[in-house]
């Protein structure tokens, strides 16, 4: 990866999700308490760098827990989701692909939450990336109110034609709770490895 800049002590958590607010303020409402769970754990949030739709809740949410958060926003996004000067570090980037290169150095595991076209490229992009090698993180699936539920049950249809090997499965981790899949994503004994890598 282009952008290998992990800082030693650090360990974050990816998050793919919507620019936009749902007509549910459920998500909303899972978004922030998202930020909360990953900044009470003391681990840093890494996102798209918006400031509006789930993206903008979940960081609110880990920065009034004083966590780290980092974002990552193309140039050309600025003014459609958002422009926040409130982050622990903000990076402009120049394309949509080095945005998602840079949250996946910066990242141990990802998280992905409801959203729309742009959060599944997102998810399947990494999820691609586990199983051709080019990282070894888990990528988890936050099924709020069964969100992924059609998506889930396409999956495995797919796994049953044998279009995708099953062997994809193995880099995914589902739940529909926060500390149920922050622990698959990276169990306890393991946060020590990674912050002390």
């Amino acid at each position: 990866m282009p952008y290998d800049i992990n800082k030693k002590g650090e360990l974050n958590i990816g998050l793919f999700c919507a620019s936009r607010p749902s007509n549910n303020p459920l998500y909303m409402d899972t978004a922030y308490k998202f930020g909360q769970a990953v900044a009470k754990r003391g681990w840093g949030l890494v996102y798209g760098g918006g400031d509006k739709g789930l993206m903008g809740a979940a960081a609110d949410g880990a920065l009034a827990e004083g966590g780290r958060v980092i974002g990552i926003i193309p140039d050309f996004l600025l003014g459609k989701e958002g422009d926040r000067d409130d982050l622990t570090e903000k990076h402009v980037l120049s394309s949509l692909a080095d945005r998602k290169e840079m949250i996946a150095s910066r990242s141990a595991a990802f998280v992905t939450m409801p959203g729309g076209v742009g959060t599944i490229d997102e998810l399947t992009e990494v999820w691609t990336w586990h199983v051709l090698g080019r990282h070894d993180k888990l990528v988890g699936i936050y099924n709020v109110n069964g969100y992924f539920d059609k998506l889930i049950e396409f999956i495995n249809h797919m796994v049953s034609l044998e279009l995708t090997g099953a062997h994809y499965m193995n880099a995914i981790r589902v739940a529909n709770n926060v500390d149920g899949l922050l622990d698959a994503l990276i169990p306890p004994e393991m946060v020590a490895k990674i912050v002390n890598k």
